[in-house]
């Protein structure tokens, strides 16, 4: 319910994705668990595992002007993708995800481990 700690002891699932590359059974194993108490769908989960794309192309689609899915999906890519409010013109949204493009040509994650930039995002946010 809000800022309790519970990352302390569980970690954020996105580890699981750095161990699937080095470990894939255990990964899957306690990703496995994970996926039943979030109620994470499994071809979604696995295509999320098994994705691999670079900081730079998931940066640069960030921020989408597609509402965001309120089903229950899985949470292990480099971050969590924003929509726009809906109160912003379109010239708004458009040049926010044209900056985010642009930004992404030379962006870099803040650990090349997945999990371990998500991280350390969550502790410096």
């Amino acid at each position: 319910t809000g800022y309790g700690g519970d990352e302390i002891f569980l970690g954020l699932p996105h580890a699981y994705q750095d161990l699937f590359h080095g470990n894939p059974f255990t990964a899957w194993s306690h990703l496995g668990g994970l996926r039943h108490q979030l109620g994470w769908p499994l071809l979604p989960t696995v295509k999320a595992l098994l994705d691999r794309s670079a900081f730079p192309r998931w940066l640069a689609g960030a921020v989408t002007a597609a509402p965001q899915s309120v089903a229950r999906t899985p949470l292990l890519s480099w971050g969590v993708r924003q929509s726009p409010h809906p109160w912003l013109t379109e010239h708004a949204k458009t040049l926010i995800a044209e900056e985010f493009r642009a930004a992404a040509e030379h962006a870099e994650p803040i650990d090349p481990w997945r999990g371990r930039h998500v991280d350390i995002d969550g502790v410096r946010m």
